[in-house]
């Protein structure tokens, strides 16, 4: 039966036409169900080393010393895709320390996440432990260090900061410690004056290591003045011309006394003071007390002096006059091949006039005047010379002095030894020497002085000859010979005279 329905075309075509709508349906069926929406897996992935953050600390009043461990682990689920998107900077841990007292603590950890489809699934640890510790705080002066120098002949000045003071915050272990706050200012070439610098501060212990410590503020403002090299040395003034009849200065006080001098070291190296000031009194013609001001010249050498001017308080009084008695005369110059002696004024002394306030001229000692006769270059032979006078400040002699003195310059006379032969030109060429080719006689060169005279030679000297008054009192050679005078060029003398 079978066999007749296959062969009835009828048939077939109705069971074609069943299997078609039969294998379209399957068909139909399986691509609806495959074109819809897959749901794709969940994942974890783990982020290691991640840093804890503090929040909810008070930082003027606790200070955390120690968090351990310092790093935590984080696991954390979502979407393949949306863990692929996660980077370091979207994951952070924090640790509230809110209400937290000194001391050590356990405390939970919370962590956060700013990537969208990816949550936080575990912390490990999920807790830490903390210390913390007191904040204290005080007040410690700024200290500048250099580094490097100036140009060649400049100088660094002392620096100005702003502030010159800050704070220094740290636990009460670590700010025991804490020695010194300081900034470094580089000066390498620098040859002007360094303004506003913006310079970091740092607090170091004793031994000039770095200690963490929170400063305010932390870094100040410095300026350092760059000057060429400087000296201070005192101020002299040179007083010159003369007071008015009949009136003198009593005192001449400066309001500074001592002036700083800018320029090349080597000119500052040989400045012993600064003598540049005069004072003309012929042109101020003072009666009374006044005040002077003087612009300080710039010398030589200088680049610079400060203060530029100095102003004088003077007080001026009427004139007192006063005769020093018994001033010895002291000879300068004197060739140590010749005998050099006065024979005028007698016994080698003047008297002296003078003319200055009151009080300093009654004060006044024959120690205090210096009477010279200089013979410098000067001949054998008898010479008239001025006598100069070496007064102190402010006194001068009066204006009728004229001293004079009376020099003699002779030769050394040379000794003859009948044991060994005469041999010429022992004494210097002074002229003829024709009748010197024979010693003279000898001489008593014992030192003791043959007439008035109150000295006595000893060496190679000439005391005078017998009878001529112990002129060799008066005289002064080659250091061994005494005078009246002191002390002056190569001679040296000694007397009953005071020495000047």
């Amino acid at each position: 039966m079978m066999d007749k329905w296959l062969e009835n075309s009828t048939v077939v075509k109705i069971t074609a036409l069943v299997l078609g709508v039969l294998l379209w349906m399957v068909v139909h069926f399986n691509q609806q169900n495959t074109s819809g929406p897959q749901v794709p897996a969940v994942r974890t992935d783990t982020v290691t080393d991640v840093a804890i953050s503090t929040v909810g600390i008070d930082a003027d009043q606790y200070y955390v010393s120690a968090i351990e461990p310092s790093k935590v682990t984080l696991r954390l689920r979502g979407k393949q895709s949306a863990l692929a998107r996660v980077s370091p900077g979207d994951t952070r841990v924090e640790l509230n320390l809110s209400g937290v007292d000194e001391g050590v603590h356990t405390l939970p950890l919370k962590g956060i996440i700013d990537s969208s489809g990816v949550s936080i699934l575990e912390i490990l640890p999920s807790h830490v432990t903390v210390r913390v510790e007191a904040v204290q705080k005080k007040e410690m002066p700024v200290e500048i260090q250099w580094t490097g120098s100036p140009a060649d002949g400049f100088k660094a000045g002392e620096a100005v900061i702003t502030p010159s003071k800050v704070y220094v915050s740290a636990p009460s272990s670590r700010q025991e410690l804490i020695a010194s706050v300081r900034g470094t200012v580089d000066l390498s070439g620098a040859d002007e004056a360094i303004q506003s610098r913006q310079v970091k501060l740092s607090a170091y212990d004793r031994n000039g290591h770095k200690v963490d410590a929170i400063i305010t503020p932390s870094v100040v403002e410095v300026e350092v003045p760059i000057t060429s090299p400087l000296k201070m040395v005192p101020l002299q003034v040179k007083l010159s011309g003369r007071m008015p009849d009949g009136y003198s200065i009593a005192s001449l006080t400066p309001n500074v006394d001592h002036v700083t001098v800018y320029g090349p070291q080597e000119y500052l190296n040989t400045l012993e003071l600064y003598d540049g000031l005069q004072m003309d009194l012929t042109k101020l013609q003072l009666t009374k007390d006044t005040k002077v001001k003087l612009e300080i010249p710039l010398l030589p050498g200088a680049d610079k002096i400060e203060p530029a001017s100095v102003e004088y308080d003077i007080r001026v009084v009427p004139s007192a006059e006063r005769t020093i008695k018994q001033v010895p005369v002291t000879i300068i110059g004197a060739n140590d091949e010749f005998i050099t002696s006065i024979r005028e004024p007698e016994g080698s002394v003047i008297d002296v006039t003078v003319v200055g306030a009151p009080d300093l001229v009654g004060a006044l000692t024959q120690k205090d005047i210096q009477a010279i006769a200089n013979v410098t270059d000067l001949p054998p032979g008898t010479h008239t010379v001025p006598v100069m006078l070496n007064l102190p400040s402010l006194i001068y002699a009066s204006s009728d002095y004229s001293g004079q003195a009376k020099i003699e310059i002779r030769a050394k006379k040379v000794a003859a030894n009948p044991s060994v032969p005469a041999v010429k030109d022992q004494t210097p060429d002074l002229g003829d020497t024709s009748s010197r080719d024979e010693p003279e006689a000898p001489t008593d060169e014992s030192g003791a002085g043959n007439g008035n005279g109150n000295g006595q030679t000893t060496g190679d000297t000439d005391a005078g000859t017998p009878g001529d008054g112990g002129t060799g009192t008066n005289s002064v050679s080659d250091g061994s010979e005494p005078g009246s005078g002191y002390n002056s060029g190569d001679t040296e003398s000694t007397g009953n005279n005071a020495n000047p």
